[in-house]
């Protein structure tokens, strides 16, 4: 019984994944931006899915991203080790000794969310977008412990496009 629920699940997400179009008023991932606080040098072209990655979420549908994204959490010796970008807002979660930053997606019909944290290769408070903004990362997908809890994170991150700053 359980076999047939998760068949049937992955068939309709199949479904609902073919049939996807891309969000009404959503503009394409392209253009020219800077992080604040950086030169116009680090300023990167964001392209159209790039096959230099081992994952390239950008340009996939909603539904795509979200089913990926649990894929990766649930299963994520899959992906450690692969190169991944991808497209979402800006969160950041302090504590006491850090922040800690994600890049976080919703789902098709932006009910639920899901998020993937983060680390710039330059890990300095100033480098990092502001919360809210809607950012494209890229990075190295690995694992590690806290504890007896296993986390998932994109390391010497990047951020290649910054869409738009919310206002401070």
């Amino acid at each position: 019984m359980g076999g047939r629920r998760l068949l049937l699940f992955f068939l309709l997400l199949s479904l609902l994944a073919g049939c996807a179009a891309p969000a009404a008023g959503k503009a394409p991932a392209s253009g020219t931006a800077s992080v604040p606080g950086s030169d116009s040098a680090a300023s990167v072209q964001a392209s159209e899915a790039d096959p230099a990655y081992d994952l390239d979420l950008v340009q996939a549908s909603a539904t795509i991203v979200y089913a990926e994204v649990y894929h990766m959490m649930n299963e994520p010796e899959d992906y450690v080790g692969k190169l991944v970008r991808m497209e979402g807002i800006c969160a950041a979660y302090p504590y006491p000794d850090h922040t800690v930053y994600g890049c976080i997606i919703a789902d098709a019909t932006a009910c639920c969310k899901q998020g993937m944290e983060f680390v710039l290769a330059e890990d300095a408070p100033e480098n990092y977008p502001a919360p809210g903004a809607e950012i494209v990362v890229s990075g190295r997908f690995n694992t590690y412990q806290a504890g007896e809890f296993r986390f998932c994170r994109l390391e010497d991150c990047r951020i290649e496009y910054l869409i738009s700053s919310p206002a401070t």
